[in-house]
């Protein structure tokens, strides 16, 4: 089984640099996961047309607050 794991900082701009579909062909993996996708639930329908299954985790309640 092969897992990919990548905190992206943002989907949309990944995406719109290509880096996404740079990396998902470089190999064929079972699961990819990626975190701080900085969406609000809509999971862009490219990942789910390169056969891959979306399970979405709903956004923190609230956003992190700061150390003192």
């Amino acid at each position: 089984m092969r897992i990919i794991s990548w905190n992206v900082n943002g989907l949309r701009s990944i995406m719109r640099k290509g880096s996404l579909d740079r990396l998902l062909s470089m190999g064929n993996y079972d699961v990819v996961l990626l975190q701080e996708i900085r969406s609000l639930g809509d999971v862009p329908l490219t990942i789910m047309g390169l056969g891959y299954e979306a399970y979405p985790f709903p956004p923190a309640e609230r956003k992190a607050t700061q150390a003192l």
